[in-house]
Order: structure tokens, then sequence, then C-alpha cells
């Protein structure tokens, strides 16, 4: 099963903090912050990953930023072997 992108996830998340019917609010509330977590989290994995590879993000040429996402799977700690 491939995973969905975080993106997806936090999106669906939103939709559920404005659908969900609730008296108290709680459920939207969580709903809510678990989405921009999830968006936290991802963009924080981003930086992390650029400057693991010593790259700048900000300043670094477009070329070098696609070179980087496709080398991201190879690195991934999912695809490294025990």
């Amino acid at each position: 099963m491939d995973n969905t992108k975080t993106e997806i996830i936090s999106g669906a998340m939103r939709v559920l903090s404005t659908e969900i019917q609730t008296q108290d609010g709680v459920a939207n509330a969580a709903c809510r912050q678990a989405a921009d977590r999830l968006d936290q989290q991802d963009k924080d994995l981003q930086t992390l990953y650029y400057r693991l590879a010593g790259v700048d993000e900000k300043t670094c040429s477009p070329e070098t930023l696609e070179v980087l996402e496709r080398l991201k799977p190879i690195y991934h700690p999912k695809n490294k072997e025990d």
C-alpha cells in the first residue's frame, strides 16, 4: 500500500474540522490542530532534509531542488535495510 501524501491527509482533516457536527466543537478543533501539526511537521522535515544535504532551499537552483526531490526516496529511512 502506498502512503498518502501528507497534504492530502491534512486537507481531509481540515474538511473534517468544518464538517463534523458537535455541540462543543472539541472534535473540530482537534481535527484542525492535527492538520496544522501535520503541515508543520512536513515543512520541518523538508527543511531538515535540505540541511542534511547541505543545501539552502531558499537560495539553490530549481534544478538542484529537483534532483534532491528525486533522490529523497532513496534516502528515506523506510528504504534502508537493517
